[in-house]
């Protein structure tokens, strides 16, 4: 294996930790209840909210519902890109295992043709 192709497929499995790590964090309120439509019923959200009551402007609920509600954090998006992540993940470790399968049968041919040629 080449030190490039080595590099690709380290930057493929660093990029899709990185996809991975920022769609799970982002997605998180939107696991949560948080969305671009407001707070879902049932969930950890609005059981956070029926304990808290009548939500303070510029407290953390607040905070992150209006977040949700106008940025992507509140869609599926950042579990898409999470999804993403967890592709390139394998895709980078998917080649690297085929560059060492293909090092480890170049250095099995080289034994085999020592052993032949110096019996």
């Amino acid at each position: 294996m080449s030190s490039s192709d080595e590099k690709v497929n380290k930057g493929f499995i660093a990029a899709g930790i990185a996809a991975l790590t920022g769609g799970a964090v982002s997605a998180a309120p939107y696991v949560m209840g948080f969305t671009a439509s407001g707070v879902v019923k049932g969930s950890i959200a609005a059981g956070i909210q029926a304990t808290i009551g009548n939500v303070a402007g510029g407290s953390v609920f607040a905070l992150v519902q209006s977040a949700a509600a106008t940025t992507l954090v509140g869609t599926a998006a950042p579990l898409v890109l999470a999804g993403v992540g967890v592709g390139a993940i394998g895709y980078g470790a998917y080649r690297l295992s085929q560059s060492t399968l293909k090092g480890i049968d170049k250095m099995n041919n080289q034994i085999d043709y020592n052993y032949i040629c110096h019996e």
